[in-house]
């Protein structure tokens, strides 16, 4: 794909008084660590898959977009809301249930209600939306009617956040300050006051991964005011948290398809591409469903034939990610924990879970131009 992606990760400002939970030097000894087996529960079961709607196809300019969003949600009426802060300066931009561009919420701006680099959107009971803005380093609650109604100053360093049922929201964020560093997850009660951070352990610093051992996808639990964290990059880990900073277990995949790893190296033909976990989320039923990434069984095919030396090392260029990934979808049964069906799909397909089990994927047309393929998944017992 041409897609163009720039990544634009800024240091993090210290924003708040240090403050952290008291039972965040605990949580560790409360904790369980949990072995899923890789045999799945349900081995005639099957994910199916409904297509749902095609976003910034139809070639209308203002509808076009030329950059992966890095999350998109849903609210109850069918709008769909993206985050793409890897433009050079945007604002959340919405369309509704046909695929069809509707507007920008706010504009480009500092003022109330403006953004310029919205890294995350949630979409709350009532259908408030919540738009996590990395440039500005602020949090801006905006109504169904796009009204702007309060902000707050958040972590600039951020990625992923989820609204739990009591209305406290956690934020995935890196905060370098001395007594902070090193504690990725942040409490807001609902008017955006600031909480404090925790984590199960403090992470060491490492210049290698320091981009990206941070980084956790969250998604609200329906057990209560709790929420799951999923790590992104290096190890397949899923954590339920709940809110006052208590790490209620861990659970660890024992997953074939997922290779651990200690860096973020790009792929080579003698070095397998590596896995990403894309996002999770809780249908109606309890059931977590997880999203990832693995290299395809012709990913050489995608590198480029000849390296390039960038920074001194020699790089091979990846010709088309969708070619060289395919996609992983897994469902956990969080009451038994254990894993209740594993389906691998060709290609990389979906990247962003969207809510009521809609996933979503960057597709491109023949002209070059990217947009979103929205499909409703569900699971299918025999």
């Amino acid at each position: 794909m041409n897609v163009r992606l720039r990544h634009n990760l800024h240091a993090t400002a210290n924003i708040v008084p240090f403050a952290v939970f008291s039972l965040a030097s605990t949580v560790s000894a409360q904790s369980k660590v949990i072995d899923i087996p890789s045999e799945p529960t349900c081995s005639k079961c099957r994910i199916l898959m409904q297509p749902v709607v095609e976003i910034g196809k139809g070639g209308d300019e203002l509808g076009s977009f030329s950059y992966w969003p890095s999350n998109i949600s849903r609210d109850s009426r069918g709008r769909y809301y993206f985050a793409l802060p890897f433009a050079e300066e945007t604002a959340p931009a919405v369309y509704d249930a046909n695929g069809k561009y509707l507007t920008t919420i706010g504009g480009v701006g500092e003022g109330p209600g403006e953004f310029r680099m919205p890294m995350h959107i949630l979409i709350a009971p009532g259908d408030t939306i919540h738009v996590f803005d990395r440039t500005l380093a602020r949090h801006t609650v905006v109504s169904p009617s796009y009204e702007y109604v309060r902000s707050n100053r958040i972590p600039r360093r951020h990625r992923t956040a989820a609204i739990l049922k009591n209305g406290i929201i956690a934020l995935n964020a890196s905060v370098p300050d001395a007594g902070r560093i090193g504690k990725y997850i942040h409490l807001f009660d609902p008017e955006g006051a600031y909480l404090g951070a925790f984590t199960d352990s403090i992470e060491i610093h490492n210049p290698a991964t320091s981009s990206t051992n941070w980084q956790w996808v969250l998604s609200r639990s329906s057990q209560g005011n709790r929420f799951w964290a999923t790590r992104l990059a290096f190890r397949y880990q899923i954590r339920l948290w709940d809110d006052h900073g208590r790490l209620l277990k861990t659970l660890q995949p024992a997953a074939a398809w997922y290779k651990p790893y200690e860096r973020v190296i790009a792929p080579a033909p003698d070095r397998l591409p590596i896995s990403t976990i894309y996002g999770s989320w809780e249908d109606e039923s309890g059931y977590l469903w997880v999203i990832g990434d693995v290299a395809s069984p012709n990913w050489r095919r995608f590198l480029a034939r000849k390296p390039k030396r960038v920074e001194g090392a020699l790089v091979y260029e990846t010709i088309d990610r969708q070619g060289m990934y395919d996609t992983v979808i897994e469902v956990f049964n969080p009451r038994t924990n254990r894993l209740v069906v594993s389906q691998r799909f060709p290609s990389r397909t979906f990247e962003y879970p969207i809510g009521d089990n809609l996933i979503g994927g960057i597709r491109e047309t023949d002209e070059g131009i990217p947009y979103v393929a929205v499909w409703r998944v569900r699971l299918v017992r025999p």
